[in-house]
């Protein structure tokens, strides 16, 4: 039970992590 929760955790940061990023590289590039 307790290796589903970090995994559900790991998960979830991976995403928002994924669109942190996707979204700092997008904001400078049409200003541009």
């Amino acid at each position: 039970m307790s290796s589903s929760s970090i995994i559900d955790f790991i998960s979830s940061s991976s995403i928002v992590h994924d669109e942190t990023s996707n979204q700092s590289i997008e904001i400078p590039d049409p200003p541009t």
